[in-house]
């Protein structure tokens, strides 16, 4: 997920500066996505401005640096809006997937749309696990020197392969909670935020 689309998607809920919008990545914000730095983040900022997708209130402090107030504006909510409900394409691996991405802001989707990305990565993941969770692994190990203790470098990939299967399957088995949660939470007149009737700048 690009850090466009994550501070878009925080300007949806209210207006922040840019110090708020650092602090929240260091704090709840880093189990969504890795953490950033200031310049990092000012140099996204100005280009979401110079895009038109966002507008600021210059607030001038005497003794202490200006700050600015971020606003989303309507060229910005319907950037949000395109990735939000663009199709989600599955990743190799499951940690890099965008679904988390898109279920942090699963308020702003209908229940459908929300369902749909749910069963779609529930989909692809049981049809990896079944490709190559049984296959002949030690098959691809490659050859190496003789300094190299090749049953040694086996027993320790087969450790690896453990940790990864069992976290390959407690990803699909949340899933499959998730579904029923929403399932039977979710009422299916439940309706997102109307964004066309959402105050923007």
């Amino acid at each position: 997920m690009k850090l466009e689309h994550f501070i878009l998607g925080l300007l949806c809920f209210k207006s922040y500066t840019g110090y708020d919008i650092k602090k929240y990545f260091d704090t709840e914000g880093r189990f969504s996505r890795e953490p950033i730095h200031f310049s990092q983040l000012y140099r996204t900022l100005k280009s979401m401005q110079e895009q038109g997708w966002t507008t600021f209130v210059e607030e001038e402090r005497e003794g202490r640096p200006d700050t600015k107030t971020y606003s989303l504006t309507a060229a910005g909510k319907a950037e949000f809006l395109k990735w939000l409900y663009s199709p989600l394409k599955p990743s190799f691996r499951f940690q890099e997937s965008e679904l988390t991405a898109r279920l942090h802001f699963a308020s702003l989707l209908d229940k459908e749309t929300i369902l749909h990305f749910l069963r779609g990565e529930l989909e692809f993941r049981q049809n990896q696990i079944a490709q190559y969770r049984n296959r002949n692994r030690h098959a691809d190990v490659p050859t190496f020197n003789e300094n190299i203790d090749k049953e040694r470098y086996i027993y320790f990939a087969d450790i690896l392969h453990e940790n990864g299967a069992a976290s390959a399957d407690l990803y699909v088995d949340w899933i499959k909670r998730t579904i029923a949660r929403v399932e039977k939470d979710i009422p299916n007149n439940k309706q997102p935020l109307n964004f066309e009737q959402a105050t923007v700048i």
